[in-house]
Order: structure tokens, then sequence, then C-alpha cells
């Protein structure tokens, strides 16, 4: 897992694909409209084979729920992910352990 992180200006890093911006731009190319994704699934760390572990605000606009969306199975404006923790807190606490 790598985390992911924010640049002032990601096309001047040659790390720019791990820049959360740009990531959310290409996942929102492939999922659906930019504002109904980006506002409610916002990766935070890079999976391998082109998977993440986004914050996911589809239920409580505060205190996201952590979950993993797997790109194969994601159908136009069905992003298809499964649980990885309740809170952030619980994500850290497991990622401490």
């Amino acid at each position: 897992m790598k985390f992911l992180c924010l640049l002032d200006d990601p096309l001047d890093h040659p790390a720019d694909e791990q820049d959360v911006s740009v990531v959310a731009s290409e996942l929102n190319e492939n999922c659906g409209p930019e504002d109904q994704i980006e506002t409610t699934l916002v990766p935070i760390a890079w999976l391998s084979f082109g998977d993440f572990v986004c914050l996911d605000y589809r239920v409580r606009r505060t205190d996201p729920a952590i979950v993993i969306w797997y790109h194969g199975q994601t159908e136009d404006f069905e992003p298809f992910t499964i649980p990885l923790a309740s809170s952030f807190d619980e994500f850290f606490e497991q990622l401490a352990g």
C-alpha cells in the first residue's frame, strides 16, 4: 500500500500519479461524473493492480468509513467497494496493530 499525497503542482512532480487529485481525476473518468464520485469517495492509498483505499462519504458526510475500491469490478456510476474500517480511527488502529 502506498499512501497518496497532495502536491502543489502534480504535473511538475515525477510521482504525479501518486497525488490525490490526479488519481481522483482518473477514477472519475472511468466511474462517473466528477461531482458525484469526487465528493463521495476520496482515494487515500494505492493498492496493487489499480485498486484504492478510500474515504467513503456516501453514508456519512463526517467521519467517513474506509473502503477498498476494486476498479476491475466497478461498473459505470457504481463503484465496487468493500468495507475496511468503520472510521479513520479504526483504520489507523488496524495499521498500528
